[in-house]
């Protein structure tokens, strides 16, 4: 075994150079237990009542009715919040199997999740699957590449504590994990050479969002060079989401708002370059100059799984440095540093890397969108039941008062972090 001043090669540098320890699982288990007891944003218990309110419509025979009678319901009887219903219905059918027990015990008393510390935390746990499957799946992507059990143990504890993660999927909670998990699942895929499960897992990962074609079609062109190829393999991706919006198109249309895909390119497109009487969106020009990049690259080269890793890296970085983030879209970014020591870089730079990025994009959402932070998410947590529920303090005031000297520092932060990791793990500057 290769050693580096007296530490193997690639090993994270904690617990004296060996592997984690139990204390560092016990923390970050820790953290995660205490983000679900403690916090709970609105948008995971919304999903969960627009879930629980395709059992009803099932029930009545008004399938075609789901997004109309789902966007005037409220989280429940002391939680009179409503919001939109933006997503596939691919996305509710799992949590709809999750909240069955929630549903039926529901019916049974006449009382609402919120009310009940155990039903709001098993609501709550409902990204607790998808996380466990990126676990397996990033293990599988391990045995695949043929790395030893200490670079495995390695890998997993740098995604499970990666801040990208707790802020994203535990602190938050949101349904990108879902996202995380499929495209993991189709990274692997595509680095055992199995195109169609590579196209089928992506497919997947695009219903939950769109964000997994910032991955896919950067994979697709470094192996794939001809159009009508590139166009099929497109259109199949896509397949399941279309399928979708075009069962469900009328009924969408008559909601309040309609599809959320337009508000999303409103907010994507919004930071650009201004050249005189025309602008160009940052993300459209960082985004082709990727998809040029990779389609110019040799189909093969000796270095797949580096290539691969990268342009995971390198599609999420195009999106993250060119559009204002929702915080909890940071789940994204949780596998990078796990992936990038699991195709051989070593993991002592990693782990700064992961730690100062995830540190910074954490402080960039707190002093961006202090609501997600307030007291008002921790009261309404199955913790909360402990706390007296009322107004109270609220984080705007000192995310405010910070936000003009902080948040300008924290945003070069994560621009610099991030367009650095891209540039220092590309293969082709190596």
């Amino acid at each position: 075994m290769n050693k580096q001043g007296g530490r193997a090669a690639g090993e994270v540098p904690i617990a004296g150079g060996r592997l984690p320890a139990a204390f560092p699982w016990v923390v970050t288990g820790a953290l995660m237990l205490f983000s679900l007891l403690c916090y709970n944003y609105t948008d995971i218990q919304l999903i969960a009542r627009h879930a629980m309110n395709l059992w009803d419509v099932l029930a009545r025979g008004e399938l075609f009715a789901f997004y109309r009678t789902g966007a005037t319901l409220s989280i429940g009887a002391t939680v009179q919040h409503t919001g939109e219903v933006p997503y596939d219905i691919w996305v509710y059918l799992p949590f709809a199997l999750w909240d069955l027990p929630v549903y039926l015990w529901e019916n049974a008393t006449g009382l609402t999740f919120e009310t009940n510390a155990l039903a709001l935390l098993w609501v709550r746990c409902s990204t607790l699957a998808p996380a466990a499957g990126a676990v397996w799946a990033l293990s599988g992507i391990a045995g695949d590449l043929g790395c030893d059990h200490r670079r495995r143990r390695q890998a997993l504890w740098l995604f499970c504590s990666s801040l990208f993660l707790l802020n994203g999927t535990f602190c938050v909670g949101q349904i990108d994990i879902f996202s995380v998990f499929f495209t993991l699942l189709g990274l692997r895929a595509y680095l055992s050479g199995k195109h169609r499960a590579f196209v089928g897992w992506f497919a997947l990962a695009v219903t939950f969002k769109n964000f997994g074609l910032f991955v896919f079609v950067p994979l697709l062109l470094l192996r794939q060079k001809r159009p009508l190829a590139l166009v099929r393999d497109g259109v199949l991706v896509c397949s399941l989401t279309l399928v979708s919006k075009l069962l469900f198109l009328q009924d969408k249309l008559q909601t309040p708002t309609g599809f959320d895909e337009g508000r999303f390119l409103e907010r994507a497109l919004e930071r650009g370059l201004d050249l005189g009487n025309v602008r160009l969106p940052l993300l459209a020009l960082l985004v082709a100059a990727l998809w040029l990049f990779c389609w110019l690259r040799p189909g093969q080269d000796g270095r797949q799984t580096r290539w691969a890793v990268w342009a995971y890296l390198a599609g999420y970085a195009s999106f993250f440095l060119s559009v204002n983030i929702c915080p909890y879209w940071e789940a994204l970014l949780a596998p990078c540093a796990a992936l990038l020591l699991l195709s051989g870089w070593p993991g002592e730079p990693l782990l700064l890397l992961d730690s100062l990025a995830g540190g910074a994009f954490f402080a960039r959402a707190m002093l961006t969108v202090p609501r997600l932070y307030d007291a008002k998410v921790v009261w309404w947590s199955p913790a909360g039941f402990l706390l007296a529920r009322h107004q109270g303090s609220r984080l705007e005031n000192l995310a405010y008062g910070l936000r003009e000297q902080v948040l300008p520092v924290a945003e070069a932060v994560c621009f610099v972090l991030l367009a650095a990791m891209v540039l220092r793990f590309c293969p082709a500057l190596c």
